[in-house]
C-alpha cells in the first residue's frame, strides 16, 4: 500500500507476487488486523504451520474460477 490511508481492502492490489504481501492494518497489545494478499501462495504438502497466536480468517474475495 501506499503511505496514503486508503479505506477500500481491494485498493492497490498487485497481479502477480512472488510471496503473501502483508499489510499491518491496526494492531494494539491484545489484537492485529492484517490485509494479506495471496496470488496462489500455498504451504508444501506435509508441512505443520504452527504458530503461538490465534488466527481468525475471513476471505473477502477468492478464484472467480475453480478447476475441479
Amino acid at each position: 500500500m501506499t503511505d496514503q490511508i486508503s479505506h477500500n481492502l481491494f485498493a492497490d492490489l498487485p497481479t502477480s507476487l512472488t510471496e503473501e504481501l502483508v499489510n499491518v492494518l491496526a494492531e494494539n497489545p491484545q489484537v492485529r488486523i492484517e490485509r494479506i494478499v495471496s496470488t496462489g501462495q500455498f504451504t508444501k504438502p506435509g508441512f505443520w504451520y504452527d504458530q503461538d497466536e490465534h488466527e481468525w480468517v475471513v476471505v473477502l474475495k477468492g478464484p472467480r474460477k475453480v478447476a475441479l
